[in-house]
């Protein structure tokens, strides 16, 4: 009986030795996860940081693609009344042309 009972604190003592390795490992496990986390945690801040200088570049782009855009639709304008203007003068050089030939021929 004596050897009986010696046999269980024995097993009992194998067993609670074992428990404090796998407490050991957990403990280690969570020492890992939470520095992982951590690192997480940074990363999410520098993400946030990037999101936000990205968020000010768009608008820069963007106020800079809207001024393009104004400037190129008043070339357009101007070219149109440019266009307009060449063509009044190309009529009226033909009207002067016309009336060179009516004075050349009354000579």
């Amino acid at each position: 009986m004596d050897e009986k009972i010696l046999e269980l604190l024995q097993e009992m003592q194998r067993d609670i030795k074992d428990l404090k390795v796998g407490q050991v490992e957990t403990n280690n496990r969570l020492n890992t996860m939470q520095n992982d986390i951590t690192d997480m945690q940074g990363n999410i801040t520098d993400m946030q940081n990037d999101i936000t200088e990205i968020k000010s570049d768009v608008k820069i782009n963007r106020n800079t693609l809207d001024a393009v855009i104004k400037h190129t639709s008043k070339l357009v304008e101007d070219t149109t009344d440019i266009k307009k203007d060449l063509n009044k003068v190309e009529i009226v050089t033909s009207s002067n042309w016309t009336d060179i030939a009516k004075l050349k021929s009354i000579k």
